[in-house]
Formats: C-alpha cells, sequence, structure tokens
C-alpha cells in the first residue's frame, strides 16, 4: 500500500463502529434519555432513516457532522458560542 492510501488511525476506528444507530445509540451518545430522541425526530431535528413503518435507523455519520454544527456551548456569564 502507498503512504497516499493509507488510512489513519481514526478511519481504521470508525471502521469498526456501525454505520446506524438505533434510539438507543443514539440517545446514549447525545446524553438523552430515548423519548429526547423521539422528540427530535419528531421535530426532525436529527437525520434519520425510516425502516418501515416503525424502524428508524440514523446514519452515525449524519448524526456526528449534525452535532458538530449544531453544537451550543453556554459558559457562566456568556450568552452562548457556537463551536
Amino acid at each position: 500500500m502507498k503512504n497516499t492510501e493509507r488510512r489513519s488511525d481514526a478511519d481504521t476506528d470508525n471502521s469498526q463502529l456501525p454505520a446506524f444507530w438505533n434510539k438507543r445509540q443514539v440517545a446514549q451518545q447525545l446524553g438523552v434519555s430515548v423519548r429526547s430522541v423521539d422528540y427530535l425526530v419528531a421535530r426532525r431535528a436529527l437525520p434519520f432513516c425510516r425502516l418501515g413503518s416503525k424502524t428508524i435507523r440514523f446514519p452515525r455519520e449524519a448524526v456526528l457532522e449534525h452535532i458538530r454544527r449544531n453544537l451550543t456551548v453556554h459558559a457562566h456569564g456568556s450568552q452562548g458560542a457556537r463551536v
């Protein structure tokens, strides 16, 4: 394998993770309840895929990117700053 074709450690680690998460896994990543994930889905505030009438899955990379883009950190005495 050429140097330009080598994967970084981060790429290798990501290949071991599932491509899609269920509600429980998303809730764990966000540090919220499954009910909160249901609320975010109802508001279309998270990217998701519907598999049939009841089953939904969340594309891992899309959820992580959504978190990166929309994360707001509130520090004491500030109005909040985007990260």
